[in-house]
């Protein structure tokens, strides 16, 4: 059997590019999806505060609570769509799967440096590993893919007003 030694880091790029891909084309179906008639008119459609990005919306935005939330984060995130998209939904949505996207993207990359931060720990102690390179980029691989594809997160990615759940998570790590 010949064995081929693969750069760990090109491993760890192919890896990431399957992970957003994958996590992507799950969530394409959402591009046909319109605006939803339970609060997609307070937080876009009729909302005429994100049609504007000046000192005044971020005032709002940072200041005032409306719909009976604060989250300045997700009122900059339909502004910054509205001057994108306009009123297109699909536009709207594709920013929701590309946040979402990354998020997985980024559960790779924290699971891959939290288990070789546990490895190198078990080398310190024991003077071997149970994780080898590939178990680690393997595990951490296969976390993002089920945190991404997971059904839980549906509503988050496909609902535009649920926007501040993948918002929240990009911002967390």
């Amino acid at each position: 059997m010949v064995r081929v030694s693969v750069n760990p880091w090109a491993r760890t790029y192919v890896l990431a590019a399957i992970i957003v891909l994958s996590v992507t084309v799950v969530y394409l179906p959402a591009l046909k999806n319109d605006f939803v008639n339970w609060d997609d008119e307070q937080y876009v459609t009729e909302n005429s505060h994100i049609r504007s990005f000046d000192i005044n919306f971020l005032k709002w935005a940072f200041l005032k609570f409306y719909a009976a939330n604060w989250h300045p984060m997700t009122w900059i995130s339909h502004a910054l769509d509205y001057r994108l998209w306009a009123l297109n939904p699909a536009g709207h949505h594709l920013t929701g799967i590309i946040l979402h996207s990354l998020n997985a993207l980024l559960v790779f990359l924290l699971t891959m440096k939290l288990l070789e931060a546990s490895s190198k720990a078990e080398m310190q102690t024991t003077k071997k590993s149970f994780l080898s390179r590939n178990k680690i980029a393997g595990v951490s691989a296969i976390t993002a893919l089920l945190f991404g594809i997971h059904p839980l997160h549906v509503e988050s990615v496909a609902w535009l007003s649920e926007r501040k759940d993948v918002l929240y998570s990009f911002s967390s790590c």
